[in-house]
């Protein structure tokens, strides 16, 4: 298997190339896709025991969208536009499904700080020492 240059920094220590190493992976664009596959399988026998977790936010699951064809509304061709409507406000009805989405940053912000707190006082009293390896005073 052949390594790319990217995995060969990442593996010596390059804090920088693994900052671009995430910002291609997390890329939406489709010409990213097989660079970062090819950066991913190349890590992958130098990873050990470990896991690959994806991280879906509240507000992402929320806009999920269902894409109608709305006839009231043209383009400038006088062709019906394709609307994105979030499943939320089918469910909840448009008023409640947009409030719905509004909130959702701020609450799953406000959820995720005592998440972040139980983990870094979990983190810090070793309880987890093989994840996090800090010499302490």
């Amino acid at each position: 298997m052949r390594s790319t240059p990217t995995a060969e920094a990442i593996l010596a220590g390059d804090r920088r190339a693994l900052a671009k190493a995430i910002t291609l992976v997390e890329s939406q664009l489709p010409a990213d896709r097989d660079a970062a596959q090819a950066l991913l399988t190349s890590l992958l026998p130098h990873t050990g025991r470990s896991i690959r977790v994806g991280i879906i936010t509240l507000s992402r699951i929320l806009t999920i969208s269902n894409t109608v064809i709305d006839e009231t509304k043209k383009d400038f061709l006088g062709n019906p536009l394709k609307v994105e409507v979030p499943y939320v406000n089918d469910w909840f009805g448009e008023a409640a499904g947009q409030a719905i989405i509004d909130w959702s940053v701020p609450l799953s912000i406000l959820f995720a700080i005592p998440v972040m707190i139980a983990i870094g006082v979990i983190m810090e009293r070793g309880l987890i020492k093989h994840f996090y390896k800090r010499p302490h005073a």
